[in-house]
């Protein structure tokens, strides 16, 4: 079957379990969710027969100089 890459929202969040631990890294996973939520992460994923296979995000702001 065909890969298909696909934007996600803050509520497709959860389905970022498959691919990393998120109770381990809870801090990246809260930054992570909050970024989806106000719009400053666009995120991606890439799925094959209703599995994801990988994520992509692109950050717009990561407050550096």
């Amino acid at each position: 079957m065909e890969k298909r890459i696909t934007p996600i929202t803050h509520k497709d969040f959860e389905r970022c379990a498959d691919l990393w631990n998120m109770k381990k890294q809870r801090a990246l996973a809260e930054r992570f969710y909050s970024d989806l939520q106000s719009g400053n992460r666009l995120t991606w994923v890439c799925e094959q027969n209703g599995a994801l296979l990988g994520e992509i995000s692109l950050v717009l702001d990561m407050n550096d100089p």
